[in-house]
């Protein structure tokens, strides 16, 4: 076979990839970039909302906004096998963790930390995936991760000589709880690679979780001793900021994510991770005021993006393709 023939071969291969992959439609891309950039906005959304309501109660009424979404949009597919199921309870529970994780290491340290740190979890899936599963580790794994690592210190420490925090031990809690955070993330994806879900719509799981998650943080609050008039003395612009959070994210992102996924291969949706960190460093600017300051933090930034991009990439165009 001649050089011509193989490159023919190649190009082919890789044309067939891309198309099964979802690179090949351009409406697949924007349905992706969307989920990515709804959830993008959850960290900032809700640093912005913490000046004006304690955590939980915050997502409580959040999370009961998506619920009522979530009941009407299920409702056909609810069934009593939905809430007997072991597996999908244990998966609610490790979402819950997630979630509890995540909103406090927003209150303790800046959203764009939180969002860069989520950037770890395809990392924390790949040793949790040997750990559990006995998977293989992808090639370039410690590369990428060293990477990603070095990047995410550039725009941690602003100040590398000094190894300082902006705001000190705050900010060492809100990453450590990032950090954890991401760890149950990864957890999440795991488990729902390891289960089975029989009878289980993914909108019914999805109300599933948004039920899970709405009496979690009503009985936080409660347990925190949340006075819950405070809901009744906020302004019609923390209204809109709090509809937002739960239609435009909690709903409106999730169920685009489902959708991606089932439109297209799931190494696309994770190979386009790094733009919730481009949305969200946009977003905090003018909501929060926060920014990359320097040279040395935009680097960063830029590292930690192209490390995990060119990694999970890599993974995707180098998966098995399967014969059509």
């Amino acid at each position: 076979m001649g050089w011509l023939a193989k490159r023919r071969m190649t190009a082919s291969r890789d044309e067939r990839r891309a198309r099964k992959l979802g690179y090949g439609r351009a409406w697949v891309l924007l349905v992706v970039l969307a989920a990515h950039s709804g959830w993008a906005m959850y960290p900032v959304l809700n640093k912005a909302l913490l000046v004006y309501l304690p955590p939980f109660t915050l997502l409580m009424v959040a999370n009961s906004i998506a619920l009522t979404i979530a009941f009407f949009i299920a409702r056909p597919l609810l069934s009593g096998a939905l809430f007997n199921s072991r597996a999908l309870w244990i998966f609610a529970l490790v979402t819950a963790v997630r979630s509890i994780t995540n909103i406090l290491a927003v209150k303790y340290t800046l959203a764009i930390y939180v969002q860069l740190i989520n950037l770890s979890t395809p990392f924390y899936a790949v040793w949790l995936g040997r750990l559990l599963l006995k998977e293989r580790i992808p090639p370039f794994t410690f590369w990428a991760l060293a990477i990603s690592s070095l990047g995410a210190f550039m725009v941690i420490s602003p100040n590398p000589m000094g190894l300082q925090l902006p705001r000190g031990s705050t900010d060492l809690l809100g990453i450590g709880l990032a950090l954890l955070s991401s760890a149950f993330l990864a957890l999440y994806m795991i488990w729902s690679r390891k289960m089975t879900i029989r009878d289980a719509h993914p909108t019914a799981v999805f109300f599933q979780q948004t039920l899970t998650l709405a009496i979690l943080y009503a009985s936080l609050s409660l347990l925190n001793g949340d006075d819950w008039r405070i809901l009744q003395h906020q302004s019609a612009q923390v209204w809109l900021g709090i509809a937002v959070l739960a239609l435009v994210v909690l709903v409106g992102a999730a169920l685009l994510q489902v959708w991606a996924l089932s439109v297209t291969n799931a190494a696309l949706f994770s190979t386009l991770i790094s733009w919730r960190l481009v949305v969200a460093l946009i977003a905090a600017w003018p909501l929060l005021g926060e920014r990359l300051v320097s040279v040395w933090q935009v680097v960063g930034a830029l590292l930690v993006m192209a490390a995990v991009t060119f990694y999970l990439g890599y993974q995707a165009f180098h998966q098995p393709l399967e014969v059509e």
